[in-house]
Parts: structure tokens; sequence; C-alpha cells
């Protein structure tokens, strides 16, 4: 596990196991690859974009293809991540 504590993190960072303590994400990649899933604790995000590797970009793509309407699967993935129904 690596921890960052105020840290302005740029680049490529690999987020798998990392904890991120009052951080600041300033154009940056963050690479998920389906590890340990990392922590995030007060910190900003400016130009930050995600990219998924291996099996959690296999997930992903798992669920995208169970969310498309024509499956009938959607409200299966809906209720995966309650959080985000509001």
């Amino acid at each position: 596990m690596t921890n960052y504590k105020d840290e302005t993190l740029s680049g490529r960072v690999t987020l798998d196991g990392g904890v991120f303590d009052n951080c600041d994400f300033l154009d940056v990649q963050m690479m998920y690859s389906g590890g340990t899933p990392p922590q995030f604790l007060n910190c900003r995000f400016n130009e930050a974009t995600f990219t998924f590797d291996g099996p959690a970009n296999d997930t992903l793509l798992f669920l995208r293809s169970m969310a498309a309407r024509t499956t009938g699967m959607r409200p299966v993935v809906e209720s995966l991540i309650p959080e985000l129904s509001n």
C-alpha cells in the first residue's frame, strides 16, 4: 500500500492500493487495474481522467454491456451502486 499525504500529483498515477490524503490531482491520468481500491481523503481533482486496465477494464466493459437499455439488465446494474441514485 502506498500512502500519499499533502502532495500534488500529476502525470500518470497508479491508484491500486493507494491512500491519498489531502492531495491535489493536477492534469493527471489516474490508472486503476482492479487491485485493492484506493482511498481518497479530502482530495481535489483538476483535469483528472481515469484509465482502467486489466481486470478493472474487463469489469467496466461487462457492466457497460449489461447497462444497455436493450438488455433489460439496467436496473440490476443501477442497483449495484445505489449511491449514484438520488
